[in-house]
């Protein structure tokens, strides 16, 4: 972090030191601090109550770093980087009895105990003992010592109802699971956290108001770049963001602009501290960029305004765009930002076009049409934001995501629901109703391969989970087949089916578990089988749409440790089911959507469906926590 000649803002309350105090270190860097943010400001260093300036730097993309980043600064520490600290000498050897494991737990110094280093390791030495002599009074001693410390010792699998979505955090090592209310509203939803390489659940938030996200809505749950924070279409139209390892049930910031019977959608920033969500006037796109550094933000049609003013779009040159839909308003579906912060991509469902925004600009960069067969694949982009793939008039399609040009034209897969990107641009075009899959080189747009493979049909735009899934590598890759099989294919070379494994029962067995580390496939009542590939070589998943209930599991953990513990108990919080007739667009032809998919049928002028737009009610508020 570049500290000297820097423009810094002090936002908010500090614990540990005083502003001026603070003020005076980051002199003697060389930085020049200011009183409030402006054009200039490099970055903010914000504590507690910091909305009122931590906001507008959010909404601008301007860095915010908390307390602990501030104090590694004026240490002479990078930002992230521990304070060095004693070694914690209490982990027993594997080659201990009971009685030594006790002694050595006992006469630790446990104040030197950090939990981001020593949780792991004590975890795994009395998992060892236990191996060889049970529990032990040194497992006890360890429990209630955390215990002590602040640790919450509960139930791994929580889920009361129907999961409805899940998200990979970016460095691939932890799994966001999320899941509906089920029969008890009032309960409220739950948020996972899967630890990829072990199969654990490491954390978990329960009580999430309304549930998370919805059962056929694609990406409501998506990660911060630094894998701390997680955004969450929760409470069904309302926007949230947690501490991805935090007890917290109430979010950090939220965002309501429209109460729907579905998400509207929304795309997270990487650097957390912004969000793209339905809220926008300017009578082009409905979508805006709102500040979710903390607090609470909203505007109309539903909400009286709220926090910092969101940034809308300015509208594109008309001929860069001519549409039939006599309503004007695009809304970005299944959005997401790019890595680089620098645009933002996603597809107008109810106006059958891909679109991409220029963020600093604060302009739409370009518009594609798409085909209005709504059981087309969507077009999807690949994993290096470079491409885009995209079906159009029976053909295949592959532009250039920056400029929207197209680079290459393929034939067609009529009946295509999937197109999957794997590494070094290789695409899959899954055709579950021609039992082929297509293998296809994006960056030269050469037809390389059809594999007869019928595939198990998916919904991209309402579900995360996909038929096809490639390796980290792009020499293998999985797929689900109509019959529940899983099919394992090299691809290196000359395509090669390696084996089939016996897939996902649809039916649950009494003691079923859901995402064991041991268990070779995951079991649901009812549910799709759904698939992916975990970040590490030759590692497989696989995961159904419903959960399943797990045995009593013991963890030991304190919140917010980088072992990733468990979260607060079980609670509950007020809501009120506001899952009603859906009040989506509809379609610009005029003929009715299909009533799955959450849409009116067309009748009325434009502002009787804006009338009908708002019916839902705003989310039950809550103080954000500071």
């Amino acid at each position: 972090m570049i500290i000297s000649g820097s423009h810094i803002v002090l936002a908010g309350r500090f614990g540990r030191l005083s502003k001026d105090e603070a003020k005076r270190g980051l002199e003697a860097l060389g930085a020049k601090v200011t009183a409030s943010v402006s054009a200039k400001t490099d970055l903010v260093f914000a504590g507690a109550k910091s909305g009122a300036k931590a906001g507008p730097a959010a909404v601008r993309g301007i860095p915010i770093h908390d307390e602990d980043a501030l104090q590694a600064v004026l240490d002479g520490r990078e930002p992230g980087t521990p304070p060095p600290s004693p070694p914690f000498t209490g982990v027993p050897d594997e080659r201990m009895d009971p009685g030594q494991a006790l002694a050595t737990l006992e006469n630790a110094d446990w104040s030197a105990f950090r939990p981001e280093r020593d949780t792991v390791p004590l975890r795994e030495a009395l998992r060892a003992l236990e191996h060889a002599h049970g529990v032990t009074d040194a497992h006890r001693f360890a429990t209630a010592r955390l215990r002590a410390a602040g640790a919450l010792l509960r139930h791994a699998d929580v889920h009361h109802g129907e999961l409805t979505g899940h998200a990979l955090s970016p460095d691939g090592r932890h799994l966001a699971v999320g899941s509906g209310t089920g029969a008890d509203y009032d309960r409220g939803g739950v948020l996972q956290i899967f630890e990829v390489a072990t199969g654990r659940c490491v954390h978990a938030i329960d009580a999430v108001m309304g549930g998370v996200g919805f059962g056929d809505r694609a990406r409501c749950l998506q990660w911060s770049a630094d894998g701390t924070r997680i955004a969450l279409e929760y409470n069904t139209n309302a926007t949230g963001v947690w501490d991805a390892f935090g007890t917290a049930r109430e979010p950090i910031a939220d965002a309501f602009f429209l109460a729907s019977g579905r998400p509207p959608g929304m795309a997270f920033a990487p650097d957390g501290r912004r969000a793209f969500v339905y809220g926008g006037g300017s009578g082009f796109l409905r979508n805006v960029i709102v500040a979710m550094h903390e607090g609470s933000v909203a505007g109309p049609p539903d909400a009286h305004p709220e926090g910092t003013p969101p940034i809308e779009f300015r509208e594109p040159p008309e001929e860069s765009w001519e549409s039939e839909s006599d309503e004007p308003e695009h809304i970005l579906d299944r959005a997401f930002w790019s890595r680089d912060g620098s645009r933002i991509y996603g597809e107008a469902v109810y106006s059958h076009a891909a679109i991409s925004l220029d963020v600093d600009g604060q302009r739409v960069s370009w518009i594609l049409p798409l085909d209005e067969d709504e059981d087309a694949a969507p077009p999807e982009w690949s994993p290096d934001e470079r491409l885009l793939a995209y079906p159009r008039d029976g053909r295949l399609v592959v532009a250039d995501a920056l400029t929207g040009e197209t680079t290459a034209e393929l034939p067609g897969y009529p009946g295509a629901d999937v197109l999957c990107w794997g590494p070094g641009g290789r695409l899959a075009v899954v055709d579950p109703a021609g039992g082929i899959v297509g293998i296809i080189d994006g960056t030269t747009g050469e037809h390389r391969h059809d594999l007869n493979v019928r595939a198990s049909p998916s919904n991209p735009r309402g579900a995360d989970a996909r038929s096809w899934a490639w390796s980290p590598d792009g020499a293998r890759a999985a797929c689900v087949t109509a019959e529940g099989r899983i099919e394992i294919w090299s691809l290196a070379g000359q395509p090669e089916r390696l084996r089939v494994l016996d897939g996902i029962s649809r039916s649950r067995p009494p003691a079923a578990r859901c995402c064991s580390p041991a268990a070779t496939s995951a079991t649901g009542s009812g549910s799709t089988r759904r698939s992916r590939w975990t970040r590490r070589p030759g590692r497989w998943r696989s995961r159904t749409a419903r959960s399943s209930r797990r045995p009593a599991a013991r963890a030991i953990s304190t919140p917010g440790s980088a072992g990733r513990s468990p979260a607060a108990a079980p609670g509950r919080s007020a809501g009120a089911s506001r899952r009603s007739s859906p009040t989506r667009r509809t379609r610009a032809c005029g003929r009715p959507r299909r009533r799955a998919r959450g849409c009116w049928r067309r009748s009325g002028d434009a502002a009787a469906r804006r009338r009908r737009r708002g019916r839902g009610r705003r989310p039950t508020r809550r103080p954000s926590p500071t």
